[in-house]
């Protein structure tokens, strides 16, 4: 049986069509792949967060995330190095004295002080 020419390009059409719709689920498949490797991380990620919460050792007073510090000032004790002069204001001199006295003994009550 031979092949016509009408049935031979209406199959190479196919053909081209086919192979087009391969090279676009090819490149759907990278996609949702990088897509998946994304969430696997993110994922991964979480997973480690929520450990630290449900760890059942760990008092629930002290199950909260920290963040990771970028620095490494932690060994740094704050405030002024040892041995610094501090630096305070002077004591004033009194310009009066007021005497005051009580009228009544705080503990007891009794009006006779002497």
């Amino acid at each position: 049986m031979p092949v016509m020419a009408s049935d031979y390009l209406s199959l190479t059409l196919r053909i081209n069509e086919l192979e087009e719709t391969v090279a676009e689920l090819k490149n759907d498949n990278e996609e949702k792949a990088k897509i998946i490797a994304e969430q696997t991380k993110q994922i991964e990620e979480l997973k480690a967060k929520l450990a630290r919460y449900e760890n059942p050792h760990t008092p629930s007073s002290a199950q909260r995330y920290k963040k990771e510090s970028k620095s490494s000032n932690s060994s740094k004790r704050r405030g002024a190095p040892h041995g610094h002069r501090g630096a305070t204001r002077p004591t004033p001199e009194p310009d009066r004295v007021v005497e005051v006295t009580a009228d009544q003994c705080d503990h007891c009550g009794s009006t006779n002080l002497e």
